[in-house]
């Protein structure tokens, strides 16, 4: 479990596992601290290449993005994708000392955003690597194209392992703004790699068969949405990512957007990872998960919850 503890803004160091309290549905748990350096880190960039992102905000946080990667270690995987009218894996996961610079498309797109497909995908393949899968996702919040339902994303990532950091352009964060995106038919979903993602294993088995089949098929026909409000995504990422551990950080300027992946890797380099084994007695469904350490004017970010399967047969 990722726990990122902060005082005055600030990531806190040097905590050992006696100042943390783990409750399991109310229940304490005996708990261990796992040192971050022992688990590698799998990191996907998804950037937003809609009409929407200017190509300034596209250039800096292309340059962003291959700073942070080169940043880490040789035992951590990196991957890119973008979200346009439909989500495209540009580079699967390798080493992300390798990764060439200027991967990242300076056009345009063009079409509609498939944000919320996007995002559930993301997840599924962060989630399918070793290690500490996280997802950095930068979107000014305007979904025209998806197929996925909104709450459904929500629920995908609480069963997740993967922390979802989301950057914005501050200004989408302000008044709902209604655009139209017509109603053009697209093929979403582009793929390199033919591998069952486990979006049922995302939602603990909960997710509809048509909702998997046609999330699983290689292309599926769909059209677009119009007059989507603008800000609701942006709120609805925020509660997204924070129920993932991570959080939503937004900018002022092109500067301050590349500042951002500074923040993301400095909180990453400083979350605590802790372990513990649930009671193989108590029935499989959602487990709520509370955190608290004995240090006081501090703020935690860590998951709500897991998904507990129960014991095997």
């Amino acid at each position: 479990m990722d726990v990122l503890v902060t005082r005055s803004g600030r990531p806190l160091m040097g905590l050992l596992a006696p100042d943390f309290t783990l409750l399991d549905e109310g229940e304490r748990r005996e708990i261990r601290l796992v040192a971050p350096e022992d688990q590698s880190l799998s990191v996907l960039f998804v950037m937003d290449l809609s009409e929407s992102v200017t190509p300034g905000q596209r250039r800096r946080l292309a340059w962003a993005a291959e700073r942070f990667a080169n940043q880490l270690s040789d035992r951590d995987r990196c991957a890119i994708g973008f979200v346009a009218s439909r989500f495209t894996l540009l580079r699967d996961f390798s080493g992300c000392t390798t990764m060439p610079p200027g991967i990242f498309p300076d056009l345009s797109q063009g079409g509609g955003t498939a944000l919320w497909d996007s995002l559930l995908m993301s997840a599924a393949l962060a989630d399918e690597e070793a290690g500490r899968p996280l997802v950095i996702l930068f979107t000014d919040g305007v979904d025209t194209a998806s197929w996925t339902p909104e709450p459904f994303v929500r629920l995908a990532l609480r069963g997740s392992d993967t922390v979802l950091y989301v950057v914005a352009p501050s200004q989408v964060d302000g008044a709902p703004k209604e655009i139209d995106t017509g109603s053009s038919a697209f093929e979403w979903l582009d793929l390199p790699r033919g591998q069952n993602l486990g979006i049922r294993r995302l939602s603990a088995q909960r997710v509809p068969d048509e909702l998997a089949s046609a999330l699983s098929r290689r292309h599926r026909r769909m059209r677009m949405r119009s007059s989507v409000p603008r800000s609701s995504g942006v709120h609805l990422l925020r509660r997204v990512a924070r129920a993932s551990g991570g959080r939503l950080l937004t900018a002022q300027d092109e500067e301050r957007l590349a500042s951002a992946y500074e923040t993301i890797l400095n909180e990453m380099r400083s979350r605590y990872l802790l372990a513990f084994r649930p009671d193989p007695r108590i029935p499989a469904g959602w487990r709520r998960l509370k955190v608290t350490v004995r240090t006081g004017g501090t703020e935690i970010e860590a998951r709500g919850g897991y998904w507990h399967h129960g014991a095997r047969e």
